[in-house]
């Protein structure tokens, strides 16, 4: 078998024989096994299939069509599922083109198989190049088998014999063709959920059913504390980095809202890298951002993308690290951060009086802080007044001017002047909107 130009090559999958198929099933298996004269059929069975779950079925599809293609009856209930292959894109890119296809064949035989034993009738086609769509029907009233146990043995049967995951959106019954529609549309939801609840498994509108609106406002706050952090090189990104991903384990969120989510997140840590030296933006640019972006792309899930990412910022950080501690200035560089944040209260600290303390001269003090940090000497000061400012006013019952005195400020309007243009909130607001 031919693999694609760029691919890693596997040995062909060897697949066994067919097992003996009862002579009733023989037409669910046509679309499988077609006949070389009929090269159309599958196709024609492809699309009507697609138009079923679209709802576009009309009259010139005539039931004699319906039945013969698809062996589905128009009044008996039917159930819906769609089968997603985990990590697309990784997967097909591990396969040649013609493994692909087999593993896919054999995925829509495993299903066939599964509904031969519980006397199910099934209709199984890839509506998409990672989605199978399946439909069933109870051929006995007194012994029905629910979808989700169809499912559930169809996926643990991928999992060990082609050793590949699934996650599954389940849709409701639809009691004739035109709700086939609206169930379909509840099975392809419940898959978008698949980032925020985790994929090989079977997804359900009860799982999704309490699902609420999420402030973002809080996530997006802890984005930049982390860009930040990250970019200062202050090892603390990496608490807030667990804070953030535990939060958002607690809610709900859609595929394409993760994507939008940390979209803005690599966008937030380029703009804060891109304040640092070459030679740190060098390491950002080449090697990091592009991983991101991969990851993004490539993962499915929350915990994926969290793990992913970290493993990634890490490394980058360290690299950065290295790069600080090998400076000539690596000790002053740690003497200032440490002078800034014991004296950073007292009401005539500025740059001046910090150029005076290590006896340097302030114009090359400022310099150096930028080119180290990425960002000027009174806005790592101010910065760091205020988070010590936000932590006071949630965590201690003070005043707004005893507050505003702790962290330098000693006028209270001044304070909370600054204090808006950084958080966007007045003090007082912010302590209660927050508590």
């Amino acid at each position: 078998m031919g693999g694609r130009s760029g691919t890693m090559k596997k040995a062909p999958i060897l697949l066994g024989s067919c097992p003996t198929i009862p002579i009733r099933r023989i037409g669910s298996y046509s679309n499988l096994l077609e006949k070389p004269n009929k090269p159309n059929l599958s196709f024609r069975k492809q699309a009507l299939f697609k138009d079923l779950l679209k709802g576009t079925i009309t009259a010139k599809h005539s039931k004699w069509e319906m039945l013969q293609l698809g062996r589905m009856q128009e009044s008996v209930p039917t159930n819906l599922a769609i089968v997603e292959i985990d990590g697309y894109p990784l997967w097909f890119r591990s396969y040649t083109s013609d493994d692909c296809g087999l593993l896919k064949l054999e995925a829509q035989r495993a299903i066939l198989e599964i509904a031969d034993m519980y006397r199910v009738l099934v209709w199984a086609e890839w509506i998409e190049p990672h989605r199978l769509g399946i439909l069933t029907q109870t051929l006995e009233a007194n012994q029905p088998i629910s979808m989700i146990h169809l499912c559930d043995r169809l996926r643990e049967r991928i999992a060990t014999q082609l050793k590949t995951t699934v996650t599954v959106g389940i849709g409701v019954t639809a009691k004739d063709w035109s709700d086939m529609a609206a169930s379909y549309k509840i099975a392809c939801s419940a898959l978008d959920f698949k980032a925020a609840l985790g994929s090989n498994r079977l997804i359900v509108t009860e799982d999704i059913s309490s699902r609420q609106e999420c402030d973002m406002i809080r996530q997006l706050q802890l984005m930049h504390m982390i860009g930040q952090a990250y970019r200062m090189g202050n090892v603390v990104w990496v608490e807030r980095y667990r804070v953030l991903f535990e939060e958002l384990r607690h809610h709900l969120f859609t595929r394409d809202e993760l994507l939008n989510m940390f979209t803005y997140f690599i966008y937030h840590l380029h703009l804060e890298m891109s304040e640092l030296l070459e030679k740190y933006r060098e390491i950002w640019k080449r090697d990091t951002l592009p991983l991101l972006q991969e990851i993004l792309q490539e993962k499915d899930t929350l915990v994926q993308i969290e793990v992913c990412f970290y493993d990634t910022l890490m490394h980058c950080f360290e690299r950065m690290k290295t790069i600080r501690d090998g400076t000539c200035n690596r000790v002053l560089i740690q003497n200032l951060k440490g002078f800034i944040e014991e004296r950073f209260n007292d009401q005539n600290f500025s740059l001046t009086y910090v150029s005076d303390h290590f006896g340097l001269n302030s114009s090359y003090l400022s310099r150096l802080f930028k080119e180290e940090f990425g960002e000027t000497f009174i806005s790592y000061v101010t910065r760091v007044r205020i988070e010590t400012a936000k932590m006071l006013l949630l965590k201690t019952p003070g005043s707004i001017k005893e507050v505003s005195k702790h962290v330098g400020y000693l006028n209270p309007l001044t304070f909370t002047r600054i204090f808006k243009k950084n958080t966007g909130k007045t003090p007082s607001v912010y302590r209660q909107q927050d508590i």
